[in-house]
């Protein structure tokens, strides 16, 4: 009896954190985390032109794709296409980071 109810509250339990995971509120704030990491990248290598333009794409992505979860459309996604892209999102944040902590010092001299 004990094992059944505890079996019931962990797939709820399941339920409500894959739900939080899948929000579009959860999704706009790794689209803004993406978007401040591009724009401090453009900033540490201010003189690549490059990397300056993939920065505006990704910017714009970041814009278009908080216009897309505003939408009543998004809520109807099937929660694997969310899932899709909450582990999109988390990865290119990570691979920005790890870009980002690659960047060079922007002094030779110690402070």
């Amino acid at each position: 009896m004990w094992r059944w109810i505890l079996d019931k509250w962990q797939r709820f339990v399941d339920r409500c954190r894959a739900k939080r995971e899948l929000s579009p509120e959860n999704l706009r704030v790794l689209t803004k985390e993406i978007k401040d990491i591009a724009e401090i990248s453009s900033r540490v290598w201010a003189r690549d032109q490059g990397l300056q333009e993939k920065v505006h794409k990704i910017c714009k992505e970041m814009d278009q794709l908080n216009k897309l979860l505003e939408r009543a459309s998004f809520k109807r996604l099937p929660d694997d296409k969310k899932r899709e892209l909450h582990s999109s999102l988390v990865v290119s944040r990570d691979e920005l980071l790890k870009g980002l902590q690659s960047a060079p010092c922007p002094t030779d001299k110690i402070q």
